[in-house]
């Protein structure tokens, strides 16, 4: 029998050496990198939490179980997604979620993304807290797809976008540019 031809397309993700705050740019923009040529359609951004998480299920058996007090700094636990090292304030009231508002935000994080927590207080009673991101900072994260070419971390390898209109520009042009990868996975 014929074997079937199989194909998938090249997705990556880029860290940025700078945080960006150009605008300019969409999802189905292709990226370039100078130096290498490679190229890469964008998908996504990611970045830094900023701000309050959504509250998509406020779990269950948390302390108190009367009344309310928040906990500072609590570790978050990605369930979807790629982002790491965010911590948020979160506020238990009658044993559930009432408020979660990001303390660090970490890195690599997109919106939709679904956080947990492994523990809250001083006991581990508690569960199935899920919070959604809303918001990200600044980007400093390129998610491409349909990759041609090698990425290559270094300077001399500025990064550029070409928009729907055909224009080509150096990303964060209007605040210096000269943005470099840091980081190809």
């Amino acid at each position: 029998a014929p074997q079937s031809l199989n194909f998938q397309s090249r997705q990556i993700r880029v860290g940025l050496g700078t945080t960006v705050a150009d605008n300019g740019f969409a999802n189905g923009n292709t990226f370039t990198q100078s130096g290498t040529n490679a190229t890469g359609n964008l998908v996504g951004t990611a970045g830094s939490i900023t701000g309050s998480l959504s509250i998509t299920n406020a779990g269950i058996g948390f302390t108190p179980s009367v009344g309310s007090l928040t906990y500072n700094g609590v570790n978050l636990v990605t369930l979807t997604g790629k982002g790491r090292g965010a911590t948020a304030d979160v506020t238990i009231s009658s044993g559930v979620a009432a408020a979660a508002t990001i303390s660090n935000g970490g890195s690599g994080y997109q919106v939709g993304d679904v956080l947990g927590i492994s523990t809250i207080g001083i006991s581990s009673v508690g569960r199935d807290m899920r919070l959604s991101i809303v918001s990200i900072g600044q980007t400093s994260e390129l998610v491409l797809d349909n990759v041609q070419g090698q990425w290559i971390v270094g300077s001399a390898n500025t990064v550029f976008y070409r928009n729907s209109s055909g224009i080509t520009t150096e990303l964060n042009y209007s605040n210096g540019g000269d943005v470099q990868v840091s980081t190809v996975n």
